[in-house]
């Protein structure tokens, strides 16, 4: 019998193969059936593979996702879309354990992650100010009430001894450099005016000049 598969080894595969495409759905049926009655055994089965074989498959899906960009992005949306509520619902379930990895990864990848997020910014910053500008214009209400929650909390936090002046300079120097560079520089608080655990004041000493890009990736964080 083992002579004869030997011997017979394409015709075998080519007819299995034959049957396989006339069965599809009974095959289909057969595979989830197996699955559903060795969970277990599958799981531990595909942990041990991975383990004894963990850096090639690094590798091959490292290579694999770099060289399918564009498949992979759209399987990511298309997965998403699907399973929307359902990844939410975990998310939700596992939120600590989600955001300490999260941490945990930006604290160790500080470097690439900065470059992954400047690197999209650029990619897509017409897209992000259309996506803001449509905000705007979707959200006439909310936007009047950051506008003046924000105006509100600037004013209550300008002491009186700020020098206007120095604060306007600053303003205008944002002004200029962003024409100067074709790129938009804004006036940041050192120490958010809005912060969650410390707010700081509106004067000229709490002043940087950051990119757009910078500012927006700082948003209420003190940078140390």
């Amino acid at each position: 019998m083992k002579a004869y598969c030997l011997a017979n080894k394409e015709r075998q595969a080519a007819r299995a193969k034959a049957w396989n495409e006339a069965n599809k759905e009974k095959v289909k049926e057969r595979r989830k059936a197996y699955r559903d009655a060795n969970k277990e055994k599958i799981a531990k089965r595909s942990k041990e593979y991975y383990e004894a074989n963990k850096n090639r498959l690094v590798s091959l899906h490292k290579t694999w996702a770099e060289e399918n960009k564009e498949k992979m992005a759209s399987y990511s949306k298309k997965h998403y879309e699907v399973n929307k509520e359902k990844i939410s619902a975990n998310y939700i379930k596992n939120k600590e354990k989600f955001d300490a990895y999260k941490k945990n990864y930006r604290e160790l990848n500080k470097e690439k992650v900065v470059s992954g997020q400047k690197n999209w910014y650029e990619a897509n910053k017409e897209k992000k100010l259309e996506k803001v500008k449509q905000y705007r214009v979707l959200n006439p209400g909310k936007v009047a009430a950051n506008n003046k929650a924000r105006k509100y909390a600037k004013l209550k936090a300008t002491p009186k001894w700020a020098n206007l002046q120095i604060i306007k300079l600053y303003y205008e120097i944002a002004a200029r450099v962003t024409k100067e560079t074709n790129e938009n520089y804004h006036v940041d608080h050192i120490i958010p005016i809005q912060g969650k655990l410390v707010s700081g004041l509106h004067v000229e000493n709490n002043f940087q000049l950051l990119t757009a890009y910078e500012n927006i990736s700082k948003s209420n964080k003190v940078l140390v």
